[in-house]
Parts: structure tokens; C-alpha cells; sequence
């Protein structure tokens, strides 16, 4: 009414301009129902999901970059024999010291599409870049997801409520974390190896001097 804006609905016999029609006079009714209905649907489809990462189902929109869904489950992952050849190239680089740096400038000069390009050019979606390229943090987000170990970690975030589709991170206590799922790309051998050398990574200086307890000296307070 504010904008003046006249609404009128055919199957409920509703029109604002007769404010003082029965159904205008039930209409608030109607919508409280409407919402509880809406808020119930909700929570039914949040239970399902919820339901679904317990059991290790995958429920994202898209497989994780080295997979892609099973054609007959689309809850269940398996490998994409194109980008997981990346994913193990990019673990051996990282499993003999690479930092992730490296690895990421090492896949650009061998032309290898980062994940979001490869999902582009394997669907109709618009490109969102000219010259896509590995980055640092792209490669860091691969090496430390365990779901290349074939197990799945899920439930990291979830939206704020039905009304609002804002992103809100979970703590990591409330992670869900499934064994076992699905055919994993890297042994545990190498997965224990990427964990180690990324945890025990020294920063790169541009300076002359090189501090010889850095990568071992820790504090006590802080843990850096």
C-alpha cells in the first residue's frame, strides 16, 4: 500500500483494494499459516540433509575438484579420471616439500585448469575469467581436504534460517566427519606426508638473514 501497489489473487478471492472483504479480514491468518507450513517444510528438508551427512552422503551442488557424481546415486562421489590425475600430481609435488605457492605456479606453467575453469568447461556454465590459474590458497584448500583420503567431512556451515540464505560457519566440534565413503585418490601414507610438510612449512623471506630456529622454535604461549 505504501508504494500503492494494488494485489490481487484469483484462486483466494483476494483484492487489497476491498480492505474490508471477509478474506481481507482472514488474510493474516492465512499467511501465519502459510509461514508455519513454509517453517515446517524447512526443518523437514534440514532434517533430511542433517539425516544424509551422518550416513556420508554427499549432499553438496557440486563433486569436490578429482571427483564427480555417480550417475546412478548423486549422494555417492567417484573419481573424474581427468581432474583427479591433477589432484594426485598436486599431493606428490606437496608430499616432496613443494610449498603450495610452488605447486600453484608449477600447474599454471603446465596449463592445467584450476577447479572452477575445469567445471566450466565440463558444463554450460558462463566463464567468470579470462585466464583462469592455480593460486596458493586453491592449493592449499585441496591438500588439507580430506575427502581425497575417500572420506567425507561435511556440515561446515549452514544458512541462517528459511527467510535468509546468508552462510553461516559452523565450529569445528560440530563437523561431521564420515569414514570410508568413497574410492580415495591419495593413500595415507601421502596424506600424512602433505600434513606434515604443510604444517611444518618455513615462511618465505626476501631478507639475507635466516633465522636457524625458524620451522622448529616454537612459543609456548602463542604456538608460532
Amino acid at each position: 500500500p505504501a508504494h500503492h501497489v494494488r494485489f490481487i489473487s484469483i484462486t483466494d478471492g483476494y483484492d487489497s483494494a476491498c480492505p474490508t472483504s471477509a478474506m481481507a479480514l482472514a488474510t493474516p491468518l492465512m499467511t501465519a499459516v502459510h509461514e508455519m507450513y513454509a517453517r515446517d517444510i524447512s526443518n523437514k528438508i534440514r532434517s533430511s540433509f542433517h539425516t544424509k551427512i551422518r550416513n556420508g552422503e554427499f549432499i553438496g551442488s557440486f563433486a569436490p575438484f578429482g571427483y564427480r557424481k555417480d550417475p546412478s546415486n548423486h549422494n555417492r562421489l567417484i573419481p573424474d579420471p581427468q581432474s583427479a590425475a591433477v589432484v594426485r600430481l598436486l599431493f606428490s609435488y606437496a608430499c616432496q616439500g613443494d610449498t603450495p605457492s610452488q605447486i600453484a605456479q608449477t600447474l599454471n606453467e603446465k596449463h592445467l585448469l584450476p577447479p572452477l575453469a575445469y567445471r566450466i568447461e565440463q558444463t554450460s556454465l558462463a566463464s567468470t575469467s579470462e585466464h583462469p590459474c592455480w593460486s596458493a590458497s586453491s592449493v592449499r584448500k585441496i591438500l588439507k581436504n580430506p575427502v581425497y583420503c575417500g572420506h567425507m567431512l561435511q556440515g561446515k556451515s549452514h544458512k541462517l534460517s528459511f527467510k535468509n540464505s546468508q552462510i553461516i560457519p559452523c565450529p569445528r566440534s560440530e563437523w561431521v566427519l564420515v569414514l570410508n565413503t568413497h574410492p580415495p585418490l591419495i593413500d595415507s601414507v601421502t596424506w600424512e606426508c602433505t600434513q606434515q610438510n604443510l604444517s611444518h612449512r618455513k615462511p618465505s623471506s626476501s631478507a639475507k638473514f635466516q633465522n636457524i630456529f625458524s620451522g622448529i622454535a616454537k612459543c609456548a604461549d602463542c604456538g608460532r
